[in-house]
C-alpha cells in the first residue's frame, strides 16, 4: 500500500520554471482552487468509471500495451529521454521530504506514477521510459462516489 500511496500527490504552488519573482508596489493575482477533492471524485467517476475495485496484482508484463488494457495501475518508471521541457512540470520528483517540480531533472530519474499521471509526460514531455515494477487492478470500478456527489449538487 505504501508503494501505491507514493504514486499520487496533492496540490502545489509554482511559478513558471520555478523561478523566483520579486514584485514591489504591484498588484498580483493569486488563483487557488479549493475543495477540489469532490470535483476530482466526480471526474474520476465520469471519465474513468469510478474507483478501482478488488485487490492489486503484481505486474509481470511491463509493456504499455498491457498497462493500457487494465483498469488501473501504479508503476515505477525510469525516464530515459525527455524531448520537451515545460514551464510547469507535470511530474514531481520526490526528494526526501519535498517534491521538485522541474523538468530539467527528470532524465535518468525514477518516478512513481499511476495510469493517469503516466499519460501526461508521454503526451506533454514526449518521454522515453521503461517500466521497472508495479501493481495493476483489473476487477472493474465502482462509480458510487460519483452518484452520491451528483445527489449532493
Amino acid at each position: 500500500m505504501q508503494f501505491i500511496s507514493r504514486c499520487s500527490h496533492g496540490g502545489r504552488v509554482q511559478v513558471g520554471y520555478n523561478k523566483k519573482i520579486h514584485t514591489k508596489n504591484k498588484l498580483i493575482s493569486d488563483f487557488d482552487g479549493v475543495s477540489l477533492y469532490p470535483s476530482t471524485m466526480k471526474r474520476l467517476s465520469l471519465e474513468y468509471g469510478g474507483i478501482l475495485l478488488e485487490t492489486s496484482n503484481i505486474l509481470d508484463q511491463l509493456t504499455k500495451e498491457f498497462l493500457d488494457s487494465v483498469d488501473g495501475y501504479f508503476v515505477e518508471i525510469k525516464i530515459i529521454k525527455l524531448r520537451k521541457v515545460r514551464s510547469f512540470s507535470v511530474l514531481g520528483l520526490r526528494l526526501k521530504d519535498k517534491r521538485l517540480y522541474i523538468d530539467t531533472n527528470l532524465e535518468g530519474s525514477n518516478v512513481l506514477v499511476d495510469k493517469t499521471t503516466l499519460d501526461m509526460p508521454i503526451k506533454y514531455n514526449e518521454i522515453d521510459y521503461v517500466n521497472l515494477k508495479g501493481y495493476f487492478f483489473n476487477d472493474g470500478r465502482s462509480n458510487t462516489i460519483g452518484k452520491v456527489l451528483e445527489q449532493l449538487i
